[in-house]
C-alpha cells in the first residue's frame, strides 16, 4: 500500500478596519477535503453588531447566515440569528441565557435555558 502524504493544514486570515469592521477567512484542506469560510462583522452605534458568514466545502456543503446583537445594560445582550437551517433569538445575562429557535424544515421548535459556569 502506497503511503499518501498530506497535512490537515489550514490558514486563518483576519483584517480589522479601524473601528469600521472586520473580515476573517478560514481555509482548510487535504487531498480529500477542502473548505472555506468567510465572516464579516460590522459594529453599529448604540451597542449593535451585525455579523454575516458564508461557508462552502468540496463535498457540496454550504451555509450562509447572519446575526444582529444588541448589548444591553447590566452585562446582558439580545441576539437574533438566521441561517438556512435555523432561526434563533437569544437573551443572555451573565451566566444565564434563554434561547428560542425554529427549524424551517418542520423539524420543530425549541426553547432552551442555559446556565454557564466557568471553572
Amino acid at each position: 500500500m502506497k503511503r499518501q502524504k498530506y497535512n490537515n493544514g489550514s490558514i486563518v486570515l483576519r483584517k480589522n478596519f479601524k473601528n469600521v469592521g472586520s473580515l476573517e477567512g478560514k481555509f482548510a484542506g487535504n487531498h480529500n477535503y477542502q473548505s472555506g469560510e468567510l465572516r464579516g462583522s460590522l459594529p453599529l452605534p448604540k451597542g449593535i453588531t451585525v455579523n454575516a458568514e458564508i461557508f462552502r466545502d468540496s463535498k457540496g456543503g454550504k451555509n450562509e447566515g447572519f446575526s444582529v446583537e444588541k448589548q444591553l445594560k447590566n452585562n446582558s445582550s439580545v441576539t437574533a440569528s438566521s441561517n438556512k437551517n435555523t432561526k434563533r433569538v437569544t437573551f443572555s445575562r451573565g451566566i444565564f441565557s434563554l434561547e428560542a429557535s425554529n427549524t424551517p424544515k418542520g423539524e420543530g421548535k425549541a426553547i432552551r435555558i442555559n446556565i454557564r459556569k466557568t471553572l
